[in-house]
């Protein structure tokens, strides 16, 4: 900090104008340090090289899960436990954006998939019924005779 409040950064290096330091206002200064943090629940880590998962040597190099002991003898309707490949549409949802995908939001009961909409000109058809199924109408008005 300066005298006069503002933030000054001392460089590793000075650039090639000979600048060996940058002067900032707090904001400013603030808002450079908030471009580098990340939003939440992106990615940071990228693959290269070997590491990719299109590198043709990449199984020689990763580590392979440990084997699976073989028990002496076996036991009786013990099926293997199997560990599935890929988390389900609603994990990942969960996962990376908070949210739960299996919970209606209003009543918090169970959600499940009703069909699959794969043709543009249905949507616009979907959303309407299920908007007219959705909405509730007000109670029947009494017509009264005065």
């Amino acid at each position: 900090m300066t005298d006069d409040g503002r933030v000054r950064l001392t460089l590793r290096r000075p650039a090639k104008n000979g600048q060996g330091a940058v002067v900032l206002s707090p904001v400013q200064f603030l808002r450079r340090l908030a471009w580098l943090v990340p939003p939440p629940a992106q990615h940071q880590v990228r693959y290269a090289g070997v590491l990719a998962s299109a590198s043709k040597v990449r199984r020689a190099i990763v580590p392979r899960p440990a084997p699976v002991l073989q028990l002496a003898f076996p036991i009786e309707n013990m099926r293997p436990r199997v560990q599935k490949r890929r988390m389900s549409w609603a994990k990942l949802l969960a996962r990376v954006y908070s949210i739960d995908g299996e919970r209606c939001l209003s009543c918090g009961g169970p959600l499940r998939p009703i069909g699959a909409v794969t043709e543009s000109s249905h949507v616009a058809q979907t959303l309407g019924r299920m908007r007219r199924q959705r909405c509730a109408r007000d109670p029947p008005q009494l017509a009264l005779d005065l």
